[in-house]
């Protein structure tokens, strides 16, 4: 069984960590077929080339393909060219696979704007059924980038393609709701991201003091990192001895924040590392926080479950598909500064005892296992 990948975001030279959730997807998949990857990205600046070129990796039943393209930033017509060149790449790529390993079964897209735009092209061309991974947070009401603010023609697309797919997964089911909300007669179903058990495990117990956490996001509007670091801060005002590492990509901003509270000593910024680096950041932490003002899942939370590690996390829906309170986490009201302090100081005052055993056993319905057979099973449908 050949299952072709066609998605809209996906780890490259130019972006080693853009879309890694969509290539752990993948890795789970591969357990039980063949998987054939195509990604098609703009190479803006021309870092990997000045006209295109072609990058391809196989490790056991996952083939990668990777197309960079250069469009000259200043054409007149640079938006019409990029958005044809892509079309003409991606189509091309599955010609190529084609003709050298015969039609895929099925067609998979992830994301439906653009990589779910190509695959209803394709699907109507090679007569190949497609369905359809949604990730994009831009269907919440709650986003700073909402589908209702995109152009008409982008959420035309969008439109027609989720309704020619054969099947519709998303990663949580808030975020199908969400997508409800737009699409009143659109159906769904729940495939979680997966978490790697082979990274992600559980370590030695740590000293009780001082207090470490982490906190791993690119840090924009979404993550709400400001308010965190302003509950650190209220924190550092009453005594309390902590450590906060950053993980990901930290703007000026944040980090003249942290500076102007006076944490320099506290705070941390580690910028971005990879997945084994990380694990072992996470399993040197007490907890990780993760604040979010909007989600479609939350994959780091249950990559710290994985670690037998607790999450403090905002009260908002999606994140009660991960979390239970007392168990694997807490939560905190959305936007309280007061409200967010008050837990991580609850924390650290031993208010709260957690099993690690417990908190790791929530994390193995996201096995590269478990969610690799919810996809298995999807496919044998076709």
């Amino acid at each position: 069984m050949t299952i072709l990948w066609l998605v809209s975001w996906y780890p490259n030279r130019l972006s080693p960590f853009d879309g890694d959730f969509i290539r752990r997807q993948a890795e789970a998949a591969a357990l039980y077929a063949d998987i054939h990857v195509i990604f098609v990205v703009k190479d803006e600046e021309g870092k990997v080339t000045k006209t295109v070129a072609v990058e391809e990796c196989s490790q056991g039943r996952l083939r990668e393909t990777i197309i960079y393209y250069h469009v000259a930033p200043r054409h007149i017509f640079s938006s019409l060219v990029s958005a044809m060149r892509y079309r003409k790449l991606y189509l091309q790529a599955v010609t190529k696979h084609i003709e050298a390993f015969g039609k895929p079964v099925l067609l998979h897209a992830h994301v439906a704007m653009k990589a779910g735009w190509i695959a209803a092209l394709a699907s109507k061309k090679w007569k190949i059924p497609f369905i359809l991974t949604e990730h994009w947070t831009g269907y919440l009401k709650e986003a700073d980038d909402r589908l209702d603010n995109r152009p008409a023609l982008f959420r035309r697309l969008t439109a027609k393609v989720l309704a020619q797919a054969e099947e519709i997964l998303v990663v949580s089911d808030y975020l199908g709701k969400a997508m409800q909300a737009h699409f009143p007669r659109l159906e769904y179903s729940v495939v979680p991201n997966v978490v790697n058990t082979a990274i992600f495990f559980p370590g030695k117990q740590l000293p009780q003091h001082p207090h470490r956490f982490i906190h791993i996001s690119n840090m924009n509007y979404q993550k709400n990192a400001d308010n965190m670091l302003k509950a650190f801060a209220s924190l550092a005002g009453k005594g309390y001895d902590f450590r906060l590492e950053l993980y990901g990509t930290a703007g000026p901003g944040l980090q003249a924040l942290a500076k102007s509270l006076a944490l320099e000593n506290r705070v941390f910024f580690r910028g971005e590392v990879s997945q084994p680096e990380l694990a072992d950041a996470i399993r040197a932490s007490h907890a990780l926080i993760l604040y979010s003002r909007y989600e479609t899942f939350g994959c780091v939370l249950i990559e710290a479950n994985a670690c037998a590690v607790p999450v403090i996390v905002s009260d908002i829906p999606v994140f009660h598909e991960r979390v239970r309170e007392g168990e694997n986490g807490l939560f905190a009201l959305p936007n309280s500064v007061d409200d967010i302090a008050g837990k991580i100081a609850a924390f650290m005052d031993g208010q709260y005892r957690f099993d690690p055993l417990t908190i790791a056993a929530t994390a193995e319905k996201y096995s590269y296992e478990a969610v690799g057979r919810m996809l298995a099973d999807c496919y044998a449908l076709y």
